[in-house]
């Protein structure tokens, strides 16, 4: 199949997914962000020399906002100074995000992951084993979707 065709039906099923999001299911986009550099202003001279940096790493949720039927969009973000950008690091994240979303929206039993296919973090065979066993969520059910033609 071609490139631009999987591309089509990868976005396709994503927008469907969202479309018809039930009450108790959150969508999660994942899409490891880089390294930055601190800048602090009014900064003394030797802090200069020294550049600390941090890890962004984004988190976008959605899910049904029962009162008005609508998806609720809920912005997260994991800012750290482990600057390797590896799959352990992500599963970290990612069970600080969980428990943070599963705080907000209780009625959540039920993740469906999408990610911008990094072989690095999402797309490796450490993800399937995890997502196979579960072993880190206390939900118990989620699923994850990397896009075919990364």
């Amino acid at each position: 199949m071609h490139p631009s065709l999987l591309h089509k039906a990868q976005s396709k099923y994503s927008s469907k997914t969202k479309d018809e999001l039930i009450e108790g299911t959150a969508i999660i986009l994942v899409n490891f962000s880089e390294n930055y550099t601190c800048i602090m202003q009014d900064a003394i001279q030797s802090v200069h020399w020294k550049k600390e940096q941090v890890t962004i790493h984004p988190f976008l949720a959605y899910v049904k906002d029962t009162a008005n039927d609508k998806l609720k969009p809920i912005l997260m973000c994991v800012i750290s100074d482990h600057l390797v950008h590896g799959t352990t690091i992500f599963w970290t994240f990612q069970k600080v995000i969980d428990q943070d979303l599963i705080k907000e929206v209780t009625q959540i039993k039920y993740i469906k992951y999408f990610s911008d296919g990094s072989s690095a973090q999402y797309k490796n065979f450490k993800n399937l084993k995890k997502s196979v066993t579960m072993e880190q969520h206390s939900l118990g059910v989620y699923t994850w979707n990397d896009p075919v033609a990364t």
